[in-house]
């Protein structure tokens, strides 16, 4: 009867950290990708004003 009983909370243990570890997986993927668009957004953005910076002093000279 116990060996039955630890047997179901051994899975259900299981079940509960191997959800938990692909949460980690999926945020952690969220993560990355988020970082990564915001750092094209934003090397993307200081492109545009180093070009509009250039344009600048092209109209100043």
């Amino acid at each position: 009867m116990t060996d039955s009983v630890i047997t179901v909370f051994w899975w259900v243990s299981v079940v509960i950290t191997v959800f938990f570890a692909v949460a980690v997986v999926v945020v952690f993927v969220c993560l990355w990708i988020t970082y990564f668009r915001v750092e094209r957004t934003t090397l993307e953005q200081k492109r545009i004003d180093e070009g509009y910076a250039a344009d600048d002093e092209e109209a100043w000279e």
